[in-house]
Formats: C-alpha cells, sequence, structure tokens
C-alpha cells in the first residue's frame, strides 16, 4: 500500500485548508490516483464517479462503520458505558446491510414518500416565509449589523419540519440540535476533541430517555412517524426498543443537521454567484435545477465511509478485510468526465440531478423528497433577498469535519 507520486498521501483531511477548500485536494486525488491510500486515515479515498457509484453498489463493502469504531476506537474500560450508547448508532439504516436494511427501511419509508411529503408544503411554505420576513426585517432597520444565516434561516426550517413528521414537541428543537451536534463530532470526523466521546455519550443517552417517553406516551394510531416506530416495536420482529430508539435518533439527526447544511451551501452558493441568481430570478421555474446544481456543485458530503467484508482488488489496489473506504461523492460530482466545467456553478446545466450528494444504491438518502422541497422553497422565498446583501466572509467558516460540508455561520449584512 504505497503510493509513489501524489502528494497528499500523508494529509491529514480535517486540517483547516482541507476544511476550507476540500476540492483542492480531492481534484488532485482524482487526477493523480483515482483510488489512492491515505496513510494518515489509514483509509482508500475513492473519488472518480463510476468507481464512487460502483462502490455505493458493492456488497463487498460494509455500511457498518460504527462496529469498526467502537472496536478501534474505544478503550476496555469504555465498552459498558460509552461503548453502549455508540452501539446505538449501529441501528441506524444508513449504517446496516441487507437484510437489516430492507427491514429498516420499509418500516420507515412511509413517512417520506412523495405523496406524503407534498402535505407539508403550505406548513413549510408558512414556516420559510416567517423567517425572510424577519431577515428582510432586520436588514432594513440595521443593515450593518451583520445576520447569521444560518442560525436566522438554516437551522430554523429542517428542524420544526422533522419534530412534526416525528410527533416530538417543537418546542424541544433546540435540545435536538445541541445532541445532534454532540453525536456529529463521532460520525461526522471532527478534529480531535479529547471529550468528543464522552460528550457524544451523553447526548444519545440524554436522546435514549427523552425519545423512551415519547415512545411509552405514543399510541400506534396517531399518524405520524414515532407511532409507526412504536406499532412496528409491538409487533415484536419488526424492531427492537433500540432499534425504535436508533431510528428516532436518525431522523432527528438528518433534520437538526445534514438538511440544514443543504440549505447553508446552497444560499452560500446563490450570493457568490450573481449571474447564476439573476438566471433564476428571470426563471424562478428553475427552482429543481437549482437545487440539484447546488447538490452537485457544493456538495454536503465530502466522504462517505465503507469497510471492507472480503479481500479484492480493485483497479489493481488490494482492499484488505477491515479497511476503511472513502467514497467521495464531492469529487465525484466534480468529475470532468461526466460534468463539463465541473467547478462552474451553472443552473441550466442539462445533468445535475446525476449527481450523488444522496448517495445511489439501497443507501441513497430516504429523505431526499424531503430535503429537495424544503430547499426549493427556502430558495425559491429568499431569492428576491439575496441580491440585497453580501457576505462578511465570502470564504465562510466551515465546520471542521471529514465527512460532511456545512458551514458554521454565514455573516450577511445589506449591500
Amino acid at each position: 500500500m504505497t503510493t509513489d507520486t501524489l502528494d497528499v498521501d500523508k494529509t491529514d483531511f480535517v486540517n483547516p485548508e482541507f476544511t476550507e477548500n476540500p476540492l483542492s485536494y480531492l481534484n488532485r486525488i482524482r487526477e493523480q490516483e483515482p483510488i489512492h491510500w491515505n496513510d494518515r486515515h489509514k483509509a482508500w479515498f475513492v473519488t472518480r464517479f463510476d468507481d464512487v457509484t460502483d462502490g455505493f453498489k458493492d456488497d463487498r463493502l460494509s455500511a457498518n462503520r460504527i462496529k469498526l469504531f467502537r472496536e478501534r476506537r474505544l478503550k476496555e474500560s469504555q465498552r459498558d458505558t460509552i461503548g453502549r450508547t455508540i452501539g446505538i448508532l449501529e441501528t441506524w439504516m444508513a449504517f446496516q446491510d441487507e437484510p437489516e436494511h430492507r427491514r429498516l427501511r420499509s418500516i420507515v419509508h412511509k413517512a417520506f414518500t412523495p405523496q406524503v411529503v407534498a402535505q407539508m408544503d403550505a406548513s413549510i411554505k408558512e414556516l420559510v416565509r416567517s423567517r425572510v420576513a424577519a431577515v428582510a426585517e432586520q436588514l432594513e432597520k440595521d443593515p450593518t449589523t451583520p445576520i447569521d444565516l444560518m442560525q436566522e434561516v438554516a437551522f430554523q426550517v429542517p428542524g420544526p419540519v422533522v419534530c412534526s413528521m416525528l410527533g416530538v414537541s417543537v418546542d424541544d428543537q433546540d435540545k435536538f440540535m445541541a445532541w445532534s451536534e454532540e453525536i456529529s463530532s463521532v460520525i461526522g470526523g471532527y478534529v480531535a476533541d479529547d471529550n468528543r466521546l464522552e460528550k457524544a455519550h451523553k447526548a444519545i443517552e440524554a436522546l435514549e430517555e427523552y425519545l423512551t417517553a415519547v415512545i411509552e406516551s405514543t399510541s400506534s394510531d396517531e399518524d405520524n412517524l414515532m407511532a409507526r416506530l412504536v406499532a412496528a416495536e409491538s409487533e415484536g420482529d419488526k424492531l427492537s426498543r433500540e432499534e425504535a430508539i436508533g431510528t428516532g435518533i436518525l431522523v432527528l439527526f438528518g433534520g437538526n443537521r445534514t438538511t440544514v447544511g443543504m440549505i447553508g451551501n446552497g444560499l452560500r452558493a446563490l450570493i457568490l454567484n450573481p449571474d447564476a441568481r439573476a438566471e433564476f430570478e428571470a426563471n424562478p421555474a428553475l427552482v429543481s435545477n437549482v437545487v440539484e446544481e447546488i447538490m452537485r456543485w457544493e456538495s454536503h458530503t465530502k466522504v462517505t465511509v465503507r469497510v471492507v467484508k472480503e479481500p479484492f482488488e480493485w483497479h489493481g489496489k488490494k482492499m484488505e478485510v477491515g479497511q476503511r473506504i472513502f467514497l467521495s461523492p464531492m469529487a465525484a460530482n466534480h468529475d470532468p468526465s461526466v460534468f463539463e466545467e465541473p467547478g462552474k456553478f451553472d443552473i441550466s446545466r442539462e445533468n445535475s440531478r446525476r449527481h450523488l450528494a444522496f448517495g445511489t444504491g439501497i443507501h441513497s438518502c430516504l429523505g431526499s423528497t424531503l430535503a429537495r422541497m424544503e430547499m426549493k422553497i427556502v430558495f425559491s422565498e429568499m431569492l428576491p433577498l439575496l441580491g440585497k446583501m453580501k457576505m462578511v466572509n465570502p470564504t465562510s467558516k466551515w465546520v471542521p469535519a471529514i465527512v460532511n460540508r456545512a458551514q458554521e455561520e454565514m455573516l450577511v449584512v445589506a449591500k
């Protein structure tokens, strides 16, 4: 497992330079050695579009990286405490292989069908319009005081939506946000934090206690996802209590972290690309393509982690059992063999929807229909304001993580 020419083989991919501009590294890997062993992270980076697509569908690769994390990263003294709570994350369908993945997905998917999601359109529009009005008022009253669009818009939409879906109190969304942040520090590959395992442990414990109380007070005939989980649990072999809690945590996490990051990335893209924004203003019907191009151009997912289950050779590279594979949707979405002029933000691009931001295969994002609708509404409603503001720091302050790309804050003022 040696590399002779690549100059990033020992790069720490949570360093500040990678955090700010990951494509400068990922493009170089794709150009020089598309399947590349990084000795610092002890992982293979896979960067070409076709290879990443194949990796998502290869059953020789396991989605369960939490088991590997527990085995390799936890001390013996942590196995019964932190190990147990972190183990709840193993019940996430995102980390399950077949047939367990199919069983869990079959229970949850009905909450995310296009028909169900369409019923949320009016309530999401009302929510977004209230946030847009608040931002507009603040810009007019105090045009020189920075507004954080992450806090005022991006964080304020997905949380209430997912709370409503689950049947939990919207008043508790700040708690969910804080707990999700602590969980992210473990599964998102954050910069080393000596206390991150303990913080994640406490967050999962708190969520476990919270959702246990919700489950025990929820009737199976209620019309929400938590009621569906309760009904599945009551049938015994379909869902365990731990799986019901784990699935609830997954849905809350996805709504409070993943979609938030995508909305923030999209607002930034539209502010920083005035020509594309003008094209969008001239033709609002392009909104679907705007969303797809944002997902391609500023991918929220830098890498998706898989684990080798059985030895095999991939383009001349020997994959060994237990090795991590970092499939990079971000690199794939900038592969010039698939996307012409990939660095250009082009909302009229005909094949934007081929992006891999939501993955592909059996683990493709279950909530993609909802996320797309939320983004369409936010970008359409925010569009009249975006041309009236400018970013205080166009390079942005990014979350220091290897897995996802999201802004910690996005400060804007009036032009």
